[in-house]
């Protein structure tokens, strides 16, 4: 089997690193480099390592091996799964270490995306420390000849009285423990924790990230590996008809071309097609494949022009082909009431621009395809390389490498197949590299949304609220011909939370000319930005206080059960018994925002303050944005982001994904949008797809809010979709101009 190791600019960093002073760094007190966990390690598993479970290991050599079954992409979850096991086992964390799972049903979902890895495995990951803690108990109590009770597990060490055993002395005997039933196992209260909750635990990635010894899915070397880059058809679906291999193939370093697979519909995960040049190194595939010239073929997609898009959405706004939510009588409510109050907003595609594109390499050996690569979801990549090759899914074996940033893209598994197919072709490693303008060009986008909002009035009453929405859809990918949203309408519309009789919510067409899929927040993103926004000029038509309308139309503290508003709401997979949707939380989360920012207090001339609440991912995040005007411009001088996201493992890393969505969120207010003409994307790199820049960054302040709920919401996600109404709405406060389509360059103002 081939060995992963880092390459050569890695081995430079390295070098640097250990002349130069690292300034500003909260580094783990142990470095290490993790290991792959193979389904043979887990299967066999050496007779020294106590293995009560598969996301934990203790060996005889005192180490305490959390078995991460989740992506890192820079959001510490590896560091923060980690706490949830060790705290229950009791262990000392200065012998913990990570191993990265690969790709397997055993896990459950390793799918990193809609901020559940925390949400959905933290109980899970408590019972296998407790019952690691309990077979641990029971061994040292057999081993002293007494009562289990007798027995305490504490900072790496089994003890009674004066005598104290070590883990790794107990590993074998505690392997020949009967495994406790779940009913057996006795789990912390909160005020026995030791690293949940902790805020001074590092970051146990964060040594290998600064010296260099970290290997993302570009860094991956193999003995013979090759080096391909794909020219991609530059409209879905064209094919290739004619193109120079001669010419690429005198390029020193090139080895072969290669013509790839046809795109199917639906599209799924597949790679779009096109032609590789594989070579001896990066840049000789790079250079070849600007020599190949490629002519393409005419696709149906060849005429979308983005900007007719977003007209043509317009009219889609009022035929509504779903209803997603329906309570009393909208229709009516509206052509009779005193007054009327509508607006329309648009949010553009955007694209995902990880900083590191997508990569990944593959070999073949003895019937087996092994893959390393950046990927979000090894089980979803598993079923792609396997489909494609029509071969079972045991026979892919994907090792999980660290991710230089997802937030959705890395889930599509197009770029894993394309390295699969390249390997079996050539008959050697190849590891495929995506450049930034395939990244933009060639992207899963989140898609463009038109929509529109109204409500019936009663002097400062609203007694009807419809919400239409035109757009494509994620479900696109999935199925041939799909028009429209439906799955989206869960993330902000069809739980719209205001306290109103009357409710519409529906949705119109809105086909695909290329692929769509889920961006960090996802739907959350549109429908947070149409309603943030509409509540702040609601209140401002009626001569009311943003932050005081909002609670207004929040109404009583109470839970919403949505079966009983006039639709089916998902609640991110939830019940929402443990997950209720608690619009007292909601407005105490908005409260906290208002306060720590000075809300209503007097501001110099030239500044104004926005504000916005979303609840998604079953936490509620709050955004005040303060804004002042430079010459004819406006920036964004100060943020503030709370968070109510239940039970915290992680605050240090909550704390950085509030930081990181609201520069996110910023970005893709000022700068975010993907256009396409004549079927092909505008964008090709970072100066025609603008991200936030260090000088416009505003200071963020983020605080979160412990209510004393038992069970952790989400984190990565909900910090997103309350920015961009609070920006705009600050922006209008301090300038009287209303943004009701993103991004605001556009507009002049930033």
């Amino acid at each position: 089997m081939s060995q992963v190791k880092c390459i050569s600019r890695r081995r430079w960093l390295t070098g640097v690193a250990k002349t130069s002073l690292l300034l500003g760094a909260t580094l783990p007190a142990v470095g290490y480099v993790p290991r792959v966990l193979g389904a043979e390690d887990t299967e066999n598993p050496p007779e020294q390592e106590f293995t009560p479970s598969v996301y934990l290991e203790i060996g005889r050599d005192n180490r305490v091996r959390v078995i991460c079954h989740r992506s890192e992409m820079g959001q510490g979850i590896r560091t923060s799964l980690a706490m949830v096991v060790a705290d229950e086992l009791n262990a000392d964390w200065s012998q913990v270490e990570l191993v990265q799972a690969l790709g397997g049903k055993r896990y459950g979902s390793q799918n990193t995306d809609g901020s559940n890895s925390i949400r959905g495995f933290y109980t899970a990951l408590r019972e296998a420390g407790a019952t690691a803690r309990h077979m641990l108990e029971h061994a040292a109590a057999q081993r002293w000849q007494l009562e289990p009770d007798l027995c305490r597990a504490a900072n790496g060490a089994v003890k009674a009285g004066e005598r104290s055993l070590s883990f790794g002395e107990l590993a074998e005997l505690a392997a020949t423990q009967k495994v406790p039933d779940k009913s057996q196992l006795t789990l912390k209260t909160k005020k026995e924790f030791n690293f949940i909750g902790n805020h001074e635990i590092g970051n146990l990635d964060a040594v290998d990230m600064l010296t260099g010894r970290a290997v993302y899915g570009i860094d991956v070397e193999q003995a013979d590996l090759a080096i391909a880059v794909v020219v991609r058809p530059p409209t879905m679906g064209a094919k290739p008809v004619k193109y120079d291999a001669k010419d690429a193939l005198k390029v020193p370093g090139v080895i072969q071309v290669i013509e790839m697979p046809e795109l199917s519909y639906p599209v799924r995960f597949q790679p779009l097609g096109g032609v590789a040049v594989v070579a001896e190194n990066t840049w000789a595939a790079m250079k070849g494949s600007r020599q190949l010239n490629v002519q393409w073929a005419a696709s149906e997609h060849d005429s979308f022009d983005s900007q007719q898009y977003a007209e043509k959405l317009e009219g889609y706004l009022t035929k509504e082909m779903l209803t997603h939510r329906e309570k009393g009588d909208v229709k009516t409510t509206l052509e009779q009431a005193e007054a009327t109050f509508t607006r329309r907003y648009y949010v553009p595609s955007l694209a995902h621009a990880p900083m590191e594109p997508p990569a990944a390499s593959a070999v073949w050996h003895h019937g087996i395809v092994e893959i390393w690569a950046a990927t979000q979801n090894p089980q979803a990549a598993q079923k792609a390389v396997a489909d494609q090759f029509a071969i079972d899914e045991t026979q892919v074996k994907v090792n999980v490498t660290l991710l230089g940033g997802g937030f959705g893209r890395k889930s599509k598994q197009d770029f894993v197949v394309e390295a699969a197919y390249l390997s079996k072709s050539l008959k050697r490693p190849v590891k495929v590299v995506w450049t930034r303008e395939d990244d933009l060009q060639f992207d899963y986008y989140h898609a463009c949304s038109r929509q529109e909002i109204s409500c019936a009035l009663e002097g400062k009453n609203i007694t009807a609220w419809r919400h239409r929405e035109a757009g494509p859809g994620i479900q696109s990918i999935f199925k041939s011909g799909f028009s429209g949203i439906q799955f989206e309408s869960n993330m902000g519309m069809r739980d719209m939370p205001f306290a109103v009789d009357n409710v519409l919510c529906t949705s119109g067409p809105g086909e695909a000319h290329v692929r769509y899929g889920w961006l960090r927040s996802v739907a959350n993103i549109g429908h947070a930005f149409a309603i943030g926004s509409y509540v702040d000029e609601l209140a401002h038509e009626l001569k009311q206080d943003p932050f005081q309308y909002w609670l207004d139309l929040l109404g009583s503290d109470r839970y919403i059960d949505f079966s009983q508003q006039g639709t089916k709401y998902f609640n991110y997979g939830e019940n929402s018994k443990d997950y209720p949707f608690d619009v007292a939380r909601i407005k105490n989360t908005l409260r906290r925002a208002a306060d720590i920012a000075g809300w209503g207090e007097p501001l110099p001339a030239g500044q104004g303050m926005g504000i916005s609440v979303h609840r998604s991912f079953c936490s509620n995040v709050a955004c005040v944005a303060l804004a002042e005007t430079s010459g004819e411009r406006v920036r964004i001088k100060k943020i503030w982001m709370v968070i109510d996201a239940g039970m915290l493992v992680n605050p240090d890393r909550v704390r950085a994904q509030l930081e990181g969505a609201a520069i996110f969120g910023v970005s893709l207010a000022y700068y975010g949008e993907i256009t396409h003409k004549n079927g092909v994307a505008q964008q090709q790199n970072f100066d025609g797809y603008r991200l936030l820049r260090m000088n416009e960054t505003p200071e963020i302040i983020t605080d979160i809010i412990d209510v004393g709920d038992p069970l952790p919401g989400g984190v990565g996600e909900p910090g997103v979709p309350p920015v961009a109404p609070a920006v705009c709405n600050a922006i209008f406060a301090v300038t009287g101009k209303r943004c009701r389509e993103l991004p605001l360059h556009k507009q002049g103002l930033v």
